[in-house]
């Protein structure tokens, strides 16, 4: 009845309103010639309503042999697959589905049973705005008794899938034995009050979803799938906030929080106030860890790359090695100008020079220290996270010496002195942010 009422509904909207209308139909080959009919009833509805229409069957009962997950999640995965092929297909603007007010006060239940923040006891939203189309759902605040009475006024024929009438399902139970229970023992209008109590939840939600969003904007930095923030900066807010906060991050690298529990958040709340070098794992291989003063949030893979092998640095050409842009230059002692570039004393470097990422024993001269340093060391101290020290790439000469950790330091190889008549120029034209020159 409820997708017979909408479809009539729509009908009437799309006239005056100027859009086309399109119906679907999953059949899940579930309840044998019951859903052959199904689909032989909305193929006649949709010739009466002179409307396109396109169904399509899958064999539910024999995915379910080599797929994990209940009948109703299978279902449902399958089901949203093909509503977003044909939203493709037509190039449709949006959807609309024919959940009524007992669907969303059953919806309310089930997330306060299952536990729920506010996200799950707001239930399902009238409107919801997806990548490349609209969620509409019309009919969310229509009873069913007054949808079925509509229907009967306008001798308008449904069907009743049988599969509601069971209790197998927790949605079945709540509708058939929980709201009937409270509607004669707690509350005759149960449905509308819990209806009207998601609408004020969802209202309050809404604000503070508003408020978390650009309070993520100030706190949060984006680079390529790395989500940054400084610690501090959010345990400064009320733990409220804060699993708020780490919950919308999360829903930034994955777009859903359909996976994310309260333990989760619990977690992600203790790796902010976590020392350096903690982290959690998170459904969806997300990894949520304490890097120094800082949290960060990635996917598992997000760092690893491609080893480079070494490149020959040529004069007066520009050199890309992993994100870094350089260009060499050979200078006249009066052109010399500090700037943000390092020199040499062009007639000590023994070339050809060489860019290349760290080996095992690496060690260099740091300028302004005396003795050397293992670079594994130098990057320690330098508070370097280890996801990135693996691309920092070192400028080395003929010998194997290094002569900079480029976008950290130079070495005291080769330094400019009152003799030097030749100078090279290492022009550093683009580094990333893993500390500046």
């Amino acid at each position: 009845p409820d997708s017979v009422f909408l479809t009539l509904l729509m009908l009437g909207v799309a006239k005056s309103c100027g859009f086309k209308l399109h119906l679907v139909h999953l059949d899940h080959c579930l309840r044998g010639q019951d859903s052959i009919d199904d689909s032989l009833f909305v193929r006649s509805l949709a010739e009466k309503s002179s409307i396109s229409c396109k169904i399509k069957r899958v064999n539910i009962p024999r995915i379910m042999k080599g797929e994990k997950g209940s009948s109703q999640e299978i279902c449902r995965k399958y089901r949203m697959e093909f509503f977003s092929q044909e939203i493709k297909r037509i190039k449709a603007f949006g959807i609309a589905l024919g959940h009524n007010k007992g669907d969303q006060v059953e919806t309310v239940l089930i997330n306060l049973i299952r536990g729920s923040g506010l996200n799950g006891l707001a239930g399902m939203k009238s409107i919801e705005n997806k990548d490349n189309y609209t969620v509409y759902r019309p009919i969310l605040n229509v009873l069913r008794e007054d949808i079925e009475r509509i229907l009967r006024e306008e001798n308008q024929n449904y069907r009743v899938d049988s599969s509601n009438l069971e209790d197998d399902y927790t949605r079945n139970h709540i509708r058939n034995n929980l709201l009937p229970f409270l509607k004669e023992n707690y509350n005759p209008n149960i449905i509308d009050t819990l209806f009207n109590t998601a609408e004020i939840i969802k209202n309050d939600n809404d604000f503070l979803n508003d408020y978390v969003s650009k309070l993520y904007n100030n706190i949060f930095q984006e680079n390529n799938g790395l989500l940054k923030a400084n610690a501090d900066k959010i345990l400064n807010k009320s733990k409220a906030l804060q699993a708020r906060l780490l919950r919308h991050a999360y829903e930034k690298l994955v777009g859903s929080l359909e996976m994310i529990t309260y333990k989760h958040s619990n977690d992600m709340i203790d790796v902010v106030k976590s020392a350096h070098g903690f982290e959690v794992s998170l459904p969806n291989r997300i990894v949520i860890k304490r890097v120094y003063e800082e949290l960060w949030i990635y996917q598992q893979d997000h760092f690893e790359q491609e080893t480079l092998p070494r490149c020959k640095l040529e004069l007066n050409e520009i050199v890309y090695y992993h994100d870094v842009k350089l260009k060499a230059y050979k200078l006249e002692r009066e052109e010399f100008d500090y700037d943000n570039a390092y020199y040499y004393d062009y007639d000590k470097i023994e070339f050809p020079l060489h860019i290349r990422t760290r080996e095992a024993g690496d060690r260099f001269n740091p300028y302004g220290m005396n003795g050397s340093k293992k670079i594994k060391d130098y990057l320690i101290d330098e508070k370097v996270p280890y996801q990135t020290r693996d691309a920092i790439p070192l400028l080395v000469d003929n010998k194997g010496e290094i002569l900079a950790v480029i976008g950290l330091r130079r070495s005291n190889r080769a330094l400019v002195d009152k003799n030097t008549q030749n100078i090279f120029k290492l022009d550093i034209l683009e580094v990333p942010n893993w500390k500046k020159i």
